[in-house]
């Protein structure tokens, strides 16, 4: 999947990244950057708003983890069961999400779980950045499951 038809697709299924005008910047299925623009983002300090970068941050997490499985099984489903985003620094400009897999092992552990027991999750972070400083962190748990008649 190409970085337009990453965005085409989070904005027609998760209406709330095109509110927040998320752009693709890179994606592949071991790394997703993306970018947001400030001015949709806005808090009442005129700092970008904690739900939009908790946001940013689980949708590029997402998005890595979804592209990865779209290569390995790609009819099972992917859901964030938990997450939690540590604020580092205010976010005074548009800033953008980064989501790498560096774990090969991890993931093919993930992948052998998913195809012998149909459901598996894994933990994945995200860093949010503005003006290439680190304001913000995301740990989440995923789960990844396969439909009821899969294989």
């Amino acid at each position: 999947m190409t970085a337009q038809q990453l965005e085409a697709y989070l904005h027609e299924q998760i209406p709330l990244s095109k509110a927040m005008g998320v752009e693709i910047l890179e994606s592949s299925p071991r790394i997703v950057r993306l970018r947001a623009p400030l001015g949709p983002n806005l808090n009442h300090h005129h700092t970008a708003f904690g739900g939009s970068i908790a946001t940013a941050a689980t949708l590029a997490a997402w998005s890595v983890l979804s592209l990865a499985l779209g290569e390995a099984a790609p009819s099972s489903g992917l859901v964030i069961m938990t997450g939690q985003t540590d604020y580092l620094k205010p976010i005074t400009g548009d800033f953008e999400a980064l989501s790498v897999i560096d774990s090969e092992d991890e993931l093919e552990r993930f992948f052998g779980v998913l195809k012998r027991r149909g459901k598996s999750k894994i933990i994945l972070g995200s860093e949010v950045l503005c003006d290439g400083a680190q304001c913000a962190r995301f740990t989440g748990t995923f789960v990844a499951s396969r439909p009821v008649d899969a294989p």
